[in-house]
C-alpha cells in the first residue's frame, strides 16, 4: 500500500424519486484539483436488488487510476435501505409488483 495510491470512496446523498435520498459513492482520481473538468463514469450495480459498500473493491480503482471520476449510486431497488426503498421499483424496470 506504501507504492500504491488507493483512491478513498466518498459518500453523498443526492434526492432521487418521491423526494427518497440515494446514496451515491464517488471516487476521484489521484491529485483530483477541483478547478479542472474530468470526465464523469455513472456506474449503476446490477440487481437491481443489491448494493454498493463502501468497502475495497479493485474496480473502483481502474477508472480513477486513469483520470475519471466515478459515481457509484444506490437507486430505489437496492438492498441496505429498508424494505420500502428495496420494494420502491417493483412493478417498473420490468419487474412484477409484491
Amino acid at each position: 500500500m506504501n507504492e500504491v495510491d488507493i483512491r478513498p470512496a466518498e459518500t453523498i446523498w443526492v434526492t432521487g424519486a418521491d423526494g427518497k435520498r440515494v446514496q451515491v459513492f464517488i471516487v476521484k482520481p489521484h491529485n483530483f484539483d477541483p478547478s479542472k473538468k474530468y470526465p464523469l463514469i455513472l456506474n449503476v450495480h446490477g440487481g437491481p436488488q443489491s448494493n454498493w459498500a463502501d468497502a475495497f473493491r479493485g474496480d473502483w480503482q481502474v477508472y480513477p487510476g486513469v483520470g475519471y471520476i466515478v459515481a457509484f449510486p444506490n437507486p430505489h431497488g437496492s438492498t441496505g435501505f429498508g424494505q420500502d426503498y428495496n420494494r420502491s421499483d417493483f412493478g417498473r424496470l420490468g419487474r412484477p409488483g409484491l
